[in-house]
């Protein structure tokens, strides 16, 4: 039997996968992690299934149940996968992007249907609704309720990325057990924001729309020596809300949309905001260069998610290499 788990959207696409590696060890079944690029790695782990049988009291053959987890499954044969039938050795196929059904590995994932969980990032003009949402549920998580009107204040003045919000939530909700309160109120959000939001996003975003490196290196070096514990996910959360939008209207510059209130409009954007603060600190960026500007912002993530040795040099030396070109 397969499964799948696919998509962009990170924090929910490793919170699916890791539920459902717990589900299954809490069922008993054994999980055995393989990479899809290593030739020998699943067959390897196929080839060794005598390993998870045994025999009970009375000596009778007994099978342990295994999930095998592959990486990279795009790399393996996809008919090997299309022919697979083990009911008792599941491949779990986890992939972080999202499928091109055009490809033979995208249109075999889709052909699972319900076995197949993907975890997608809301187009831009929904990025804030998806936000909103995921702070009341997150909320959820700790027992908490959250208004809709600050869990949209939270998205708006905080950050779209979902991987930041989880972390602010959590602290808001905090602060709510201190009061033995079950609502996240307007004084425990207030409380709760990290101060590195407005006290170092300005100056960072400012060096980058400059592309000054040295601005941009004394920004970064501020905020590492300012803030407990690793800021990588924060400041990528951070400069992602702003960075996405810079790709937005740089697409729609190219397409000679030049009228300010035609963008604003097409982007759903205050026109005001748009003219007066987002359209000049596009001025100095490529749309290649935004989209390498992401790249690093979603590998500085995906570091920290991983549990990577150096997630915040990965964002440093990357956010330095793009803008000093």
């Amino acid at each position: 039997m397969i499964y799948a788990v696919t998509g962009d959207q990170d924090v929910l696409r490793q919170r699916f996968l890791q539920k459902t590696i717990d589900d299954q060890k809490a069922l008993g079944w054994q999980v055995v992690y393989v990479d899809g690029a290593d030739p020998n790695g699943l067959k390897d782990a196929l080839a060794y299934r005598d390993s998870f049988f045994g025999s009970d009291d009375d000596g009778d053959v007994t099978v342990t149940q295994t999930v095998i987890v592959v990486e990279n499954p795009h790399k393996i044969d996809i008919e090997f996968l299309k022919n697979y039938k083990d009911e008792n050795m599941v491949l779990l196929l986890h992939h972080d992007k999202v499928l091109d059904g055009r490809t033979k590995f995208g249109t075999f994932v889709k052909s699972l249907k319900k076995n197949h969980s993907e975890h997608k990032k809301p187009p831009f003009w929904e990025e804030i609704t998806t936000a909103q949402g995921f702070c009341i549920e997150e909320a959820k998580r700790y027992q908490k309720t959250l208004s809709d009107g600050l869990a949209l204040a939270i998205a708006k003045q905080v950050s779209t990325d979902l991987g930041f919000l989880s972390f602010e939530i959590q602290k808001m909700a905090m602060l709510a057990d201190l009061d033995n309160s079950d609502i996240i109120t307007k004084e425990h959000v207030k409380d709760g924001m990290a101060p590195i939001a407005k006290a170092v996003v300005n100056p960072l975003t400012e060096a980058l729309e400059a592309r000054s490196t040295v601005a941009l290196i004394r920004s970064l070096d501020h905020i590492q020596k300012n803030t407990k514990g690793d800021a990588t996910m924060q400041i990528a959360g951070l400069l992602y809300a702003t960075v996405s939008k810079w790709f937005s209207i740089r697409d729609l510059l190219d397409q000679g949309v030049s009228n300010p209130d035609d963008g604003a409009s097409r982007l759903g954007i205050n026109p005001w905001f748009y003219h007066n603060k987002l359209l000049p600190q596009v001025q100095k960026w490529s749309r290649g260069d935004i989209v390498d500007l992401i790249k690093v912002l979603a590998n500085a993530q995906r570091a920290v998610l991983n549990g990577g040795i150096d997630p915040w040099n990965v964002l440093v030396s990357g956010l330095v290499g793009v803008c000093a070109r």
